[in-house]
């Protein structure tokens, strides 16, 4: 354990890692390389080794997932609806009641319905 400045860091004999801002994030990393951050206003970020990076919005209620291949996820909780983007610029959304969407970057638009 160690304090310096602005923070307070503790060792664990597992390798795992954490660190205590003064402003109150807190940030903990593992031996595997998964590292999260949690936010006082109760955000959190995780990384892992994969490149694979999920943001949680805690006063909207969204996750935002960004893969190693360039997608992005978007759950919308409150709505329940998904969104993918993909590197291309083409978007999927999943709405609730199981339309599905797709565009595609040359405006073209499909929409499949549900059973």
């Amino acid at each position: 354990t160690g304090a310096e400045g602005n923070k307070k860091e503790t060792l664990y004999r597992s390798g795992k890692r954490e660190i205590a801002y003064s402003n109150g994030t807190r940030k903990v990393e593992l031996p595997t390389g998964h590292v999260v951050l949690f936010f006082t206003n109760g955000d959190i970020k995780q990384t892992w080794p994969s490149n694979k990076t999920t943001y949680w919005y805690e006063v909207a209620q969204t996750m935002h997932t960004q893969l190693a291949d360039g997608k992005e996820i978007f759950e919308f909780h409150a709505s329940q609806q998904t969104e993918r983007h993909h590197p291309d610029g083409t978007k999927e959304i999943l709405y609730p009641e199981g339309i599905y969407k797709i565009m595609w970057t040359d405006g073209r638009e499909e929409t499949l319905m549900p059973n």
